[in-house]
C-alpha cells in the first residue's frame, strides 16, 4: 500500500480511552513507535470509563430506535439511507467478530483480568417480542453469528436469579458474547503497551493538527496543582516523563484520533453530528447464603427498556441511552437513572444495593448513518478511530487491529471499507 510506515516511524495517538488503548497496542505490535496523547489524568477516564459492560455482535435493531431524537437529526438519518451511505454494514458484524476473537486472545495470552463472564441472554417479555428476537436471531445468522432461541425454563437456568414473577417468554442465547469491564481491560492492557515502548502523556491537550508529511501535532502540558500542604500529588507513572508545561509542536508520520467528538473536530470533519448521552448505574451485589443466585451471572439485555445488564465481579452494571443531547445541555439527574434501577429490580430483584449506586453519565458522537467512522481522513497522516458502539466495547479490539493494519499497509483479514470516514464526504 502506497504511504505505508516502515518499522519504527513514529505515531500519535489522541484518547486513552478503550479505542486509544487498544490502537497503541496494536500500532507497537507492528513496530511503529506510539505516543498517546491524553487531557485527563489516566486511562479510560471519560466515555470507557463505566459504559455497558458487554461484549456481543453487532446486529442491526437489536435496540429500539431513539425516542428523543429532534426532527431535524431524523431527517438527517433519512437523507444518509436515501444516498445510499445508511444501512447496517456487514463489515461492522464482521470487525466485531474479529473484536471478539483478539479480546479473547488478549485475555488469554497476556493473563488479562477485566472481570469478563461467558455468554449473553437478550430477554422477550412477552411473544410480540418473541417475533422480534426471532427476526433478530435470523439477521444475526445471515451475518454468521449463531443465537439460539430459549424457553423461558431453559433461561432461568443460565440465569436462575431471574424474577419468577417477571413476565418472560424466553431469552435468545448468543454464546460469543459476554460481559466484562472495559476500563479494567483497557488498564491492564496499558501496562502491556507501556512494556511494548507505548508512551503515555497524560494531562496533555492536543490542540491542533497540521496534516501533512509530517504531521505537525500542537499539544499543552497542564501538570496538575501541587496541594496546599506542600506534599507532592500522586501522580500516574507514566505521566509525560517530566515533559515542560505549556504549548509544543511535535512531528509524527501518522496520527490516530481516538477522542469521540474533539477527534471529528481536530479532523477538520464537517459532516452532521450528534451527541449521544449514556447513562449506567453500578452498584454492589448482595451476598446471602440462603440465596447464592442473586443477581446476573453474566449479561442480559432488556431490548424493551433499551438498556443492559452485567455482572462485573461482585458488582452489577445497567446501562442505557438516555437521548440526543446537546454539549451545553444540564447534567442528568437522578430521575434520569431511574429506569436502570427499575430495570434490575424487575429482572433481579433485591439483588443490588441500590442506596451505594454509583451513577455515570457520558456522551458519544454519532452520524446520521450510525455506522463508525474508521480509516484516512482527507488529511495526509490523519486517521480516525470513532467506533463506538451500541453495547460491544470489545468492538474496539477489532477497530484497532484493522486500523494499525491499514496504517502500516497491511491487508486486513476483515474488509472494512463501508465503514470508511470518506463515505460522509
Amino acid at each position: 500500500m502506497s504511504g505505508a510506515l516502515a518499522s519504527g516511524q513514529r505515531v500519535a495517538v489522541v484518547g486513552a480511552g478503550l479505542a486509544g488503548v487498544c490502537t497503541a497496542w496494536e500500532l507497537a505490535q507492528r513496530g511503529c513507535a506510539v505516543t498517546v496523547f491524553e487531557r485527563s489524568g489516566s486511562i479510560a477516564e471519560r466515555a470507557s470509563f463505566a459504559g455497558a459492560a458487554v461484549t456481543l455482535p453487532a446486529a442491526p435493531g437489536l435496540l429500539p430506535a431513539q425516542p428523543k431524537s429532534s426532527l431535524a437529526w431524523r431527517w438527517q438519518q433519512w437523507r444518509a439511507n436515501r444516498q445510499g451511505s445508511g444501512g447496517f454494514p456487514a463489515a461492522w458484524t464482521a470487525l466485531s467478530l474479529a473484536g471478539l476473537e483478539t479480546l479473547a486472545s488478549l485475555r488469554r495470552e497476556l493473563s488479562l483480568e477485566d472481570e469478563s463472564h461467558p455468554g449473553l441472554l437478550v430477554l422477550a417479555a412477552s411473544s410480540s417480542e418473541h417475533k422480534a428476537l426471532e427476526a433478530h436471531a435470523s439477521a444475526w445468522a445471515e451475518l454468521g453469528v449463531a443465537a439460539t432461541w430459549l424457553n423461558a425454563e431453559s433461561a432461568r437456568r443460565l440465569e436462575p436469579g431471574l424474577a419468577r414473577d417477571a413476565k418472560l417468554a424466553g431469552a435468545l442465547a448468543v454464546a460469543a458474547a459476554g460481559a466484562g469491564n472495559g476500563r479494567l481491560f483497557a488498564q491492564a492492557l496499558r501496562g502491556h503497551a507501556q512494556r511494548a515502548g507505548v508512551n503515555f502523556r497524560f494531562h496533555t491537550t492536543v490542540e491542533g493538527l497540521a496534516g501533512g508529511t509530517p504531521v505537525q501535532l500542537r499539544h499543552r502540558y497542564d501538570p496538575p496543582p501541587e496541594p496546599a500542604t506542600g506534599v507532592r500529588q500522586r501522580r500516574d507513572a507514566a505521566d509525560t516523563l517530566s515533559a515542560p508545561p505549556g504549548e509544543q509542536v511535535e512531528d509524527f508520520e501518522a496520527v490516530v484520533l481516538c477522542a469521540g467528538s474533539e477527534g471529528l473536530r481536530l479532523a477538520g470533519l464537517t459532516t452532521p453530528m450528534a451527541l449521544w448521552r449514556e447513562l449506567s448505574v453500578t452498584l454492589p451485589l448482595r451476598v446471602l447464603e440462603a440465596h447464592p443466585e442473586l443477581g446476573p451471572q453474566s449479561a442480559v439485555i432488556d431490548a424493551a427498556r433499551g438498556c443492559a445488564i452485567a455482572r462485573i465481579g461482585q458488582r452489577v452494571r445497567v446501562a442505557g441511552r438516555h437521548a440526543l443531547v446537546s454539549a451545553s445541555e444540564r447534567a442528568p439527574g437522578p430521575e434520569d437513572f431511574e429506569l436502570l434501577h427499575r430495570a434490575l429490580q424487575a429482572w433481579f430483584p433485591g439483588s443490588g444495593q441500590h442506596a451505594q449506586a454509583v451513577h455515570w453519565h457520558g456522551v458519544r458522537a454519532v452520524v446520521p448513518d450510525g455506522a463508525p467512522l474508521l480509516g484516512r481522513t482527507a488529511q495526509t497522516g490523519i486517521w480516525l478511530h470513532n467506533a463506538a458502539t451500541d453495547w460491544g466495547w470489545g468492538f474496539a479490539c477489532g477497530a484497532a487491529a484493522y486500523l494499525a493494519d491499514s496504517i502500516v499497509g497491511r491487508t486486513s483479514a476483515v474488509d472494512a471499507a463501508a465503514l470508511d470516514v470518506q463515505r460522509l464526504r
